[in-house]
């Protein structure tokens, strides 16, 4: 028996697909780094349609009263009780009972699985993975204070375990269907074991997502005065500053679709980036069973380096932080950053850290897959997005990323440059309902009207109508160019009354004598036709004449 001394490789993956929903309007990656790039941070009010905070907070940190002064939240145009519970194959009384967690996921998936280009019938049954990363079901704890008053199927709509399960059910995929929670890590080390399935071939393709929703306020209620520094008391994230006092809970849904690199370029996917290395580990005994270790970050780096096959740390121009801005969490990030790099690097060539989290504060399992996207916005961008920074004091100032980018490393397909196009084409669009339609109509002419997007008509055009969901609500437009109106579509419209249908079974040849002639004197319609075809066959020439 012979002993294999080549070191592991893990297999690249490629992220074909991503979506997302986060505080401050951002409920596309679109969006989001548009957000990014301007510097902007998402707003700490609460809206009313979550919980009244003045019962809950006062400024004073007494106990039992909130911490922060409120969190970062998904706006008003994410409505929590809108749901299209038919789209996915639900009743009204199972969408009631669902955890709203559960249907932003399916919604959110659903727009990952777009974004990569990937009609629902062509993963029907397939054995395609799903891992959820969750933290909390403040829905069922609502519920629980009213038991007399549960909604049939409670148990299924609020349940945890079933996160993962509700998606696999819906695609109808076979894959490993996972739900879990590593707290704050959740969502990659999700994407660290939708890698393994892929190297091991248990699955072809990989969901990874993530729900948090903060619908009440007993998480940040600090019943005893011992919730210590977590929560900031500013109501903000001041990541790696001098000025951090904890994090805000905010909400957030996001997702990414995997496949092996390989699949990836054979299916001719959109490859938005190249994942090539991921590792995940524990403290073990640590100072504290929550207490971060900066030698648990620095050997989790390093084996996902390991595992990518990279032995040169320098290459890596950007590392995308966890940062919460906690007094204990920082310095501790740092320090193990520190360990990693700073041996070899060039003072020259500094390592650039951000994180995402001064934007739109910590979404707790979703934390991972927020720092993921911007991440590959900033790779397709080409930038560095502005991080909320006022007062560094990096001497004194600093949970882990499981999974490690490097910008470098990583693959982007797309975005070709505009060019004139002669040929027309035809963009189909569907939807669900007619007022989903619409709204699929207005987002498309949207798109194409950001100055940002540069795109050849063809591949519009093959994109929507190949690697899209066909719904039963449809509008087309052949055009020759992207600039395009909402009049320009044709909508297929029902008959305002029923159709009258008759049925002739004609048999072979005439009934009677004469009743082809009876036809045409009695429908001139069906005259006029054969008068046209008539007339055709003439033009060709050496064609018999009829006699009408």
């Amino acid at each position: 028996m012979s002993t294999s001394t080549q070191p592991y490789k893990q297999d690249p993956i490629a992220i074909i697909g991503f979506a997302c929903r986060l505080p401050g309007g951002n409920h596309s990656p679109g969006k989001l780094w548009d957000f990014l790039e301007q510097g902007k941070v998402a707003s700490n009010n609460v809206p009313k349609s979550r919980f009244n905070v003045d019962a809950h907070y006062d400024g004073s940190h007494k106990p039992g009263t909130m911490r922060p002064p409120g969190g970062m939240f998904l706006d008003d145009s994410v409505s929590l009780e809108c749901f299209d519970a038919p789209f996915f194959s639900l009743s009204g009384a199972d969408a009631t009972a669902l955890d709203p967690n559960q249907r932003q996921l399916l919604e959110v998936v659903y727009e990952g699985l777009e974004n990569a280009g990937i009609p629902l019938e062509t993963i029907d049954g397939r054995p395609v993975a799903c891992f959820v990363a969750s933290f909390a079901s403040d829905y069922g704890d609502m519920q629980n204070r009213d038991p007399e008053d549960f909604p049939p199927n409670i148990g299924i709509g609020v349940g945890r375990a079933i996160q993962a399960n509700r998606i696999s059910h819906f695609l109808n995929i076979k894959g490993p269907s996972v739900t879990l929670d590593t707290g704050c890590s959740g969502s990659l080390v999700g994407l660290d074991m939708a890698a393994r399935a892929l190297q091991t071939g248990q699955a072809t393709a990989a969901i990874v997502a993530s729900s948090n929703l903060f619908l009440n306020p007993h998480h940040v209620v600090d019943n005893r005065g011992t919730m210590g520094k977590a929560h900031s008391p500013s109501g903000l994230c001041h990541t790696f500053d001098a000025l951090a006092d904890g994090y805000i809970k905010a909400e957030g849904v996001g997702c990414v679709i995997v496949k092996r690199l390989s699949d990836a370029v054979r299916d001719r996917d959109p490859i938005r980036a190249v994942v090539l290395g991921t590792a995940a580990n524990s403290n073990g005994r640590a100072n504290g069973i929550s207490s971060p270790s900066a030698e648990a970050q620095a050997a989790a780096i390093r084996a996902a380096y390991q595992n990518a096959g990279i032995s040169d740390l320098n290459d890596t121009q950007y590392l995308e932080c966890h940062g919460t801005g906690t007094p204990a969490g920082d310095p501790t990030e740092i320090r193990g950053v520190g360990d990693t790099f700073a041996s070899t690097r060039d003072p020259d060539k500094p390592l650039i850290i951000g994180s995402v989290k001064g934007n739109v504060d910590h979404a707790e399992p979703v934390a991972g897959l927020s720092a993921l996207i911007k991440t590959i916005l900033a790779i397709e961008y080409g930038a560095n997005a502005h991080a909320i920074v006022q007062e560094a004091d990096m001497e004194h100032r600093g949970h882990y990323i499981n999974s490690i980018f490097p910008t470098d490393e990583a693959g982007v397909l797309g975005n070709s440059e505009t060019a004139k196009v002669d040929k027309p084409h035809t963009i189909v669009l569907s939807a669900n309902d007619a007022s989903s339609l619409k709204s699929n109509i207005q987002s498309l002419i949207n798109h194409l009207g950001n100055p940002r997007v540069r795109l050849r008509l063809p591949d519009l055009a093959y994109t929507i109508s190949e690697r899209r969901t066909h719904l039963w609500h449809r509008a087309f437009v052949t055009t020759r160019t992207t600039k395009i109106q909402a009049i320009d579509f044709t909508i297929g419209k029902k008959a305002d009354e029923i159709p009258k249908i008759g049925f002739v079974f004609t048999g072979q040849g005439a009934q009677w004598p004469q009743m082809g002639k009876q036809l045409l004197e009695f429908f001139p319609w069906i005259r006029s036709i054969l008068d046209e075809l008539d007339a055709v066959l003439l033009s060709h020439g050496h064609c018999p004449q009829s006699r009408g």
